[in-house]
């Protein structure tokens, strides 16, 4: 069990949080603080219940206060906890020992507090996370249980929370920062959680990698650089050294699907992650309508009006070799797949990919069309059907061509249209 706690507050306009409060210690000897919850958040009665017997055998018990908006940290001495019965709010107890600006307001717990004064930051460092479980449902706390504070900014980037519960640090808990650590086993559907220090994701599409249509250099020297070493630039020069939590390429890594094409594309991901010592599990892969040969492409340029003339394992066969070679593992029969990522924010994201280049009939040459099978299967894999339950704050889908027109107005009145 915790044995104190950190309310998390914010000064909002012109309003002095810290002095409102100060003013009617000084004034009453005391001062009551609500607890301005989150909706998800539950009353954790059980840990309550503890710090009032605390309060009740040693007369205090000392809790923290910390201001998101300065990163600033205060010590507080709490004598008094007032629970409302059910989860509805309670008006304050004692209003004329309440700042004004909220002493009408109703609230699930009050707080008395005797005293406020500001502390060091580092002082958090003298405490562990102690989750409760009974007060927010968040899977991710798992993740914190145990591990020393490393910061007040730490603590802040977490998922959004009102309360933080903690207990004396000690050496047997682990004291570092968050760091990446891999998944038990490469999948094409991964739901075990992916941690990266890490806050964005790096998106490309349309790369095109050719002898005669890639619209960069394939090699660098002292005239020309090739996109990847471009790209690397431009990342160092914007992040220092931090690279993406993931890399999403949404399709058309080629041409024309040609093998030597996608030789070219395998050479650009092995240099990102050699660049940026990423894994094949920071990668999110779809094919586009370039990448799958249903057509004999035997022009220079790419002709997206060729009839169907292969099956599909023909079709798909270079972008298969392709892809187990990234990867490690051949691909699903839809060639969709799925990540789970924790970013070095503590946001849970879901990156699924899915393939828009399959065939619905014979006009329709890989231009659009996904199955409700396709959709349903990468739901259950990765575990989306439990929405109550479900750990992850959000959901990327991916696919290399839009579903819909455009404009919503926008007719389909032949199959030539490439959507």
């Amino acid at each position: 069990m915790p044995t104190s706690m950190v309310l998390r507050f914010r000064d909002l306009g012109t309003k002095d949080t810290i002095l409102e409060h100060r003013k009617l210690i000084r004034k009453c000897g005391d001062v009551w603080w609500g607890w301005w919850h989150k909706p998800p958040e539950k009353i954790p009665r059980n840990t309550f219940a503890q710090f009032s017997g605390v309060i009740e055998s040693k007369g205090h018990l000392e809790i923290y206060l910390v201001d998101s908006g300065n990163e600033l940290l205060y010590k507080a001495t709490l004598n008094g906890i007032d629970i409302s019965s059910t989860e509805k709010r309670k008006k304050c107890p004692e209003p004329n020992k309440t700042p004004s600006y909220y002493s009408t307001q109703e609230f699930k717990v009050w707080f008395r507090l005797t005293s406020i004064e500001q502390v060091s930051p580092e002082r958090i460092r003298d405490w562990s996370y102690d989750e409760v479980t009974d007060f927010l449902y968040d899977l991710w706390s798992t993740v914190f249980q145990d591990k020393r504070v490393f910061s007040i900014q730490e603590m802040l980037n977490r998922p959004h929370r009102t309360i933080y519960f903690i207990k004396p640090y000690e050496k047997q808990h682990w004291d570092r920062p968050l760091k990446p650590q891999p998944p038990i086993k490469p999948a094409n559907f991964m739901t075990e959680p992916i941690f990266s220090n890490s806050t964005y994701i790096l998106h490309l599409s349309d790369l095109h990698f050719s002898t005669r249509h890639h619209e960069f250099s394939l090699k660098t020297d002292e005239i020309q650089k090739s996109f990847g070493i471009l790209l690397s630039d431009d990342l160092h020069r914007e992040y220092k050294d931090v690279p993406p939590a993931a890399v999403i390429v949404s399709g058309d890594l080629t041409w024309q699907g040609e093998a030597e094409e996608f030789d070219l594309a395998y050479d650009f991901i092995r240099m990102l992650q050699s660049t940026f010592d990423l894994d094949s599990y920071h990668f999110v892969i779809i094919p586009g309508n370039h990448d799958i040969q249903w057509g004999r492409q035997d022009k220079p340029e790419y002709d997206r009006t060729k009839p169907v003339e292969r099956s599909k394992a023909d079709a798909e066969q270079n972008y298969r070799t392709f892809f187990k070679k990234c990867f490690g593992l051949p691909p699903t029969d839809f060639l969709s797949m799925g990540r789970r990522y924790v970013l070095g924010n503590y946001i849970s994201v879901d990156i699924v990919g899915l393939n828009s280049s399959r065939l619905e009939q014979r006009h329709f040459a890989g231009y659009g069309y996904v199955s409700l099978e396709q959709v349903q299967g990468a739901a259950k894999d990765m575990g989306w059907q439990d929405m109550q339950h479900h750990p992850t704050k959000y959901r990327m889908l991916v696919l290399h061509h839009h579903v819909i027109p455009v404009a919503s107005i926008e007719d389909i009145s032949n199959y030539d249209k490439n959507l």
